[in-house]
């Protein structure tokens, strides 16, 4: 099986625990520089290896759901031209809880986005304030109510475990509330 795995910077804070390549960087013009670059990269890893055939993508980060829907069209579409995909080929987006509305969510169906890796890390308002997150709980709920709407039932939740301030309890609610919410997959990260 080959992945091919593209890593978006963006995020719009840094998170406490994160040791990810990131920028928070907000510059006028950097994004773009970013993409041309990025443009660039992707017809020199098809002149130097041609038309190569993927089984799956990746958009990880940093924060891909950061990104506008223009954006997000323009990269899917220079990896279409650039590379192929076998029919049926799973293509995982993440996304953070509160970074997506309606009509961002529609381009990514449109595009072809078939499975969510939903950033939820824990179900308390308090630990996702210690670490720094920029969602609570509620956008966890309205996000995940928003993509099941639209359709979106392969649906990744990652969980962080070993936080400072973290307990047994509030672990074994945010496995209830993944179980509830009928997740596809659960990544633990401990910390």
């Amino acid at each position: 099986m080959r992945g091919l795995y593209v890593h978006i910077p963006f995020c719009l804070k840094k998170c406490h625990y994160c040791n990810f390549v990131i920028t928070t960087k907000r510059a006028e013009g950097f994004r773009e520089r970013f993409f041309r670059a990025l443009f660039k990269e992707i017809g020199h890893a098809r002149e130097k290896y041609g038309r190569v055939c993927f089984d799956t993508r990746y958009l990880w980060g940093g924060t891909p759901s950061a990104l506008t829907a223009e954006e997000m069209g323009a990269l899917v579409e220079a990896l279409r031209r650039n590379f192929d995909f076998t029919a049926g080929y799973e293509f995982t987006c993440e996304v953070n809880p509160g970074d997506v509305d309606r009509a961002k969510l529609e381009t990514y169906r449109s595009l072809g986005i078939n499975r969510i890796s939903f950033g939820v890390q824990a179900f308390q308002d308090s630990l996702l304030q210690d670490m720094g997150r920029p969602h609570t709980v509620g956008d966890t709920l309205a996000t995940w109510k928003l993509l099941r709407e639209l359709g979106f039932d392969n649906i990744s939740f990652d969980l962080i475990n070993g936080l400072p301030s973290q307990t047994v309890e509030h672990f074994e609610e945010s496995l209830r509330q993944t179980i509830e919410l009928e997740a596809a997959q659960l990544s633990l990260y401990d910390l």
